[in-house]
């Protein structure tokens, strides 16, 4: 097949990717993006005059991440692993080398626990940690596995799911944000404020609907969220095959949260630049003066995280209640009143943070990135991701680009590769 024209829809990093690997080969190529900025999920923002991600702040597993490949040496990216400090406490004190030493202890048990388990039926990540609840801190372990990186309880989570996407190796920080670098690295022209409405894909070619009008194309790469396409608010015409529409429903949005205060000095609290807050019985971490900024940030996710979602002011409330059972009521009068919310659960353009499956459903994430018959409809996007890089931007990325290839292989004549003149 002959593609003149291809549209991508969503200018997130997967779209920004197939966008550009689609015109480096010469295609012409239309991304439109429903809201004001290119990014998506990657957004970083200034608070307190320094950077703020509102979505994404690493680039996880360094060794194999193609953004942090991408990187020149005045990008100065930095090791977060190396960086920072630990300052984990039972309520309000800091707990002891023997309680750190069970801690530890804890995440040492979680592979052998679980083991039994994944040579099973799928279940859920809780079940499969049963055998821990009699250790009092299987509940922090469950916290960081679930809700604070799978975006989702531990209750709901698919044991081969996380097992598949448990990330490894070291994380890297731009200093400018990892929004902000993605976009400079990846930017290429879009059409901004352009909401796909519909999809066409019956027949020949395309046809996406927006409000400004419709664009004709060989075939479209939609790169949106599984939430927005959940929610119908791209209507396919012909409906979506079941397979693909089964494949959605079992993929539904995680919720991470963050609260950002203005912080002051990190030595009015004790503390030092980069330090992870972390009490025994949170329902919340923190992040410290990261880099430095006078920023600290509390990650919460979950079933916690939606509930406060619908609640203005609660995420700020449930910030100043954990920072008080991690360092003590004193602690309180160091904060401001104010604080900055993000709101991707409420937001009609993600809906969520990221995608992730329950039992039996990791496999759904390779359906849902399937070509169509004929190749004029393919999904990329985080939640395709069957490598490992589900739910991060390096997975996004690649989806696009191999979104972009898999159209450029159709595309080219018998004995030309892809891309050729």
């Amino acid at each position: 097949m002959n593609y003149g024209r291809i549209v991508v829809i969503g200018a997130g990093a997967a779209g920004l990717a197939a966008a550009g690997r689609l015109r480096a080969a010469g295609c012409e190529t239309v991304l439109i993006e429903a809201g004001a900025r290119l990014g998506g999920r990657a957004w970083t923002a200034s608070f307190n005059s320094a950077p703020f991600d509102h979505g994404a702040a690493w680039l996880h597993d360094a060794g194999r991440n193609p953004l942090v490949a991408m990187a020149r040496p005045e990008d100065r990216l930095f090791d977060s692993d190396q960086s920072g400090t630990e300052r984990l406490s039972v309520g309000g004190r800091q707990a002891s080398t023997a309680e750190r030493a069970a801690y530890e202890a804890a995440w040492d048990a979680v592979e052998s626990v679980v083991a039994p388990y994944l040579a099973g039926p799928d279940t859920t990540l809780s079940q499969a940690l049963a055998p821990m609840r009699g250790d009092p801190w299987a509940p922090l372990v469950a916290l960081w596995e679930g809700a604070i990186i799978a975006a989702a309880d531990s209750g709901r989570l698919g044991l081969r799911d996380w097992r598949m996407n448990r990330l490894g190796g070291r994380n890297a920080v731009p200093p400018e944000g990892v929004g902000a670098y993605l976009v400079r690295k990846l930017a290429t022209e879009a059409t901004l404020a352009t909401a796909a409405t519909a999809v066409r894909w019956g027949g020949v070619g395309v046809r996406v609907e927006t409000a400004r009008g419709t664009i004709a194309a060989d075939a479209a790469i939609v790169t949106v969220s599984t939430g927005v396409l959940a929610a119908g608010t791209i209507r396919f015409d012909p409906p979506l095959p079941g397979l693909v529409q089964g494949a959605i429903a079992a993929l539904p949005m995680g919720l991470l949260s963050k609260v950002a205060f203005a912080a002051g000095p990190a030595e009015e609290w004790g503390l030092t630049a980069d330090t992870l807050i972390v009490d025994r019985d949170a329902r919340m971490t923190f992040n410290g003066w990261p880099q430095g900024r006078a920023q600290l940030i509390g990650y919460f996710g979950g079933d916690l995280a939606w509930d406060a979602s619908q609640h203005p002011g609660a995420a700020t409330a449930l910030a100043r209640a954990e920072l008080s059972r991690a360092l003590g009521d004193a602690t309180l009068s160091l904060l401001p009143e104010t604080s900055l919310e993000t709101k991707w659960g409420q937001d009609p353009l993600s809906l969520g943070a990221y995608a992730y499956a329950g039992p039996g459903n990791s496999g759904q994430r390779g359906v849902l990135g399937m070509a169509f018959p004929g190749e004029r409809l393919l999904f990329a996007g985080e939640a395709t991701r069957m490598d490992g890089l589900a739910g991060t931007v390096a997975g996004a990325y690649l989806s696009g680009i191999e979104a972009a290839e898999r159209l450029l292989v159709s595309a080219a004549p018998a004995g030309v590769p892809a891309g050729s003149p």
